[in-house]
């Protein structure tokens, strides 16, 4: 009867440990799938599809900043940024740049660089997809996305 008991009383341990273990398999795998949803998101790049020389020897480049995975449809907004610089890297005062977008609404559709920037928003449309913003600065002109969610 001592050898039943001591029996049940190692699976019954052994059944705790297991459920213990299961725990803290299920906390390390939402801290990783975490973790790595946040380094996604914060993760961006500078500039997008940088490309050039303009006819002027400008390089323009372009990013798309919206925070998260994307932008609501008929209610998000993302600041669209632009970067002109010469091929020494200075950035360039009063180049005009032409901007456009596939989908949602642009602040503005001729901007012009200030220390070398240009920041204008994209308002997204009341239909999910890809917005594709395009800033043209004389024949160089680069592209960014912006994802349009329908949640």
């Amino acid at each position: 009867m001592i050898q039943l008991n001591n029996k049940f009383r190692a699976a019954h341990t052994n059944q705790k440990m297991f459920k213990n273990l299961s725990y803290i398999y299920k906390l390390k795998t939402w801290l990783i799938a975490t973790l790595a949803l946040i380094m996604t998101l914060s993760c961006t790049q500078d500039l997008e599809n940088i490309v050039g020389p303009s006819f002027s020897g400008y390089t323009v480049g372009v990013t798309a900043h919206y925070g998260g995975v994307g932008i609501v449809k008929s209610t998000g907004t993302a600041t669209i940024r632009v970067e002109v610089v010469t091929a020494a890297g200075v950035p360039v005062n009063g180049a005009v740049a032409t901007m456009s977008a596939t989908i949602g609404t642009l602040g503005a559709a001729t901007l012009t660089t200030v220390n070398g920037v240009i920041t204008t928003t994209l308002t997204a449309p009341d239909t999910a997809g890809t917005a594709y913003i395009t800033a043209t600065v004389e024949n160089a002109t680069a592209t960014t996305t912006v994802p349009i969610l329908s949640f």
